[in-house]
């Protein structure tokens, strides 16, 4: 899926933190005016997505402390600004870009649903693909334009150094957001 094609996010001015902090009824994370704006600092705007900039995990989602505990950054903003996920249930990116955390790009699901949405994608080992990271277009720019170290910019938009490395060294070109493999050798 495109960008473009992606609906854009409301502006995080339009939600109402809670006023005490103290748990939702809901049973989703309670959010205050100090927790949104330690957020939104470390989240950039780019073609629609809000991209996380802040630490990440092995796999490329952001990672965000909150009240004691270390939090996936996708699913703290999903329970923040759609409500709360049952035990079980996954926030869902419908952008597959993993450092994105727009709640407007987020959807409750099954690890099945994952698990399909991953297939559909093409991103599933098992099939016999090539292992690809989605990029939004961009990022491409700034990837190949930035003069951080691979290391620094993978970490900004989620992917490894080794891509960030291919990227610039133009072995692996993007299109429609997706960052086509390397060919292989013969």
């Amino acid at each position: 899926m495109s960008s473009a094609a992606l609906v854009e996010c409301v502006s995080p001015d339009d939600w109402t933190p809670d006023a005490d902090g103290s748990e939702r009824a809901d049973g989703s994370a309670p959010l205050t005016v100090p927790d949104l704006d330690r957020f939104m600092q470390k989240v950039v705007f780019v073609d629609g997505h809000w991209l996380w900039t802040g630490r990440t995990d092995a796999d490329g989602y952001g990672r965000f402390d909150h009240r004691g505990r270390t939090r996936r950054a996708h699913r703290l903003a999903y329970e923040w600004f759609t409500g709360p996920l049952a035990p079980g249930i996954l926030a869902l990116h419908t952008c597959h870009i993993r450092p994105c955390v727009c709640p407007d790009h987020l959807y409750a699901g099954s690890h099945h649903d994952n698990m399909r949405d991953k297939a559909k994608a093409g991103r599933s080992a098992r099939q016999g693909r090539p292992k690809t990271a989605r990029v939004p277009p961009a990022a491409l720019t700034d990837i190949r334009g930035s003069r951080l170290s691979n290391r620094a910019v993978a970490r900004k938009w989620g992917i490894s150094a080794s891509h960030v490395a291919n990227i610039r060294a133009g072995r692996r070109r993007g299109g429609e957001g997706l960052t086509a493999p390397m060919p292989r050798a013969a």
